[in-house]
C-alpha cells in the first residue's frame, strides 16, 4: 500500500472484534489509527476513503475471549459503538472532515450478520467457521457484498 506508487481510492481496515467491543481497548486502537495509520494513508493517499469495517460479533460468547460482552445484541451494539468512536475519531483528526467526499465510512458487516441471525437463523450458522469466531466461505461473500455495497 504504502511503497507502491499507485494511489489508493479506497483503504480498508477492520479491528479485532472484541477490541471495539471494549472501551479500554477501543482508546488503544483511536490512538493508533491517529498517530500510525492516519499519518501513514494521508502521506501517500491524501484524498483515499477509509472505510471501517464493524466485524461481526461472535457466533457464541467464547471463554477467555467475549463471555463478558452479552447477547449477539448487545455485543454488536457494543461493537457498532467502538466503529462509531473509530469514524468519528478519524475525522475529527484527519484533514478533511466528517461530511467530506473523503471521511472515514463504516461498513457495517456486523449489522449485516445480526439481521441474518434475527430473519433466517437457519442461514445464522452457516455464517461462521467451526471456531464460532471467524466468518466461513459465507461470511466472507457477506462481508464483501456489505463492504462493496
Amino acid at each position: 500500500l504504502f511503497s507502491s506508487r499507485r494511489r489508493w481510492n479506497f483503504v480498508v481496515m477492520n479491528d479485532h472484534t472484541t477490541s471495539a467491543a471494549r472501551p479500554e481497548t477501543r482508546q488503544v486502537t483511536i490512538e493508533t489509527l491517529i498517530k500510525i495509520y492516519q499519518p501513514l494513508l494521508f502521506q501517500r493517499n491524501a484524498n483515499a476513503v477509509p472505510i471501517l469495517v464493524m466485524t461481526p460479533a461472535h457466533r457464541r460468547p467464547i471463554e477467555n475471549s467475549s463471555i463478558d460482552l452479552g447477547t449477539v445484541e448487545e455485543f454488536t451494539a457494543r461493537v457498532e459503538e467502538g466503529y462509531r468512536a473509530y469514524a468519528i475519531a478519524w475525522n475529527q483528526h484527519s484533514r478533511v472532515r466528517q461530511e467530506t467526499a473523503s471521511a472515514a465510512r463504516i461498513a457495517p458487516v456486523g449489522l449485516a450478520f445480526l439481521h441474518v441471525n434475527k430473519d433466517r437463523p437457519e442461514l445464522w450458522i452457516k455464517l461462521y467457521q467451526d471456531d464460532d469466531l471467524h466468518p466461513s466461505l459465507c461470511g466472507s461473500w457477506l462481508m464483501a457484498l456489505v463492504i462493496i455495497g
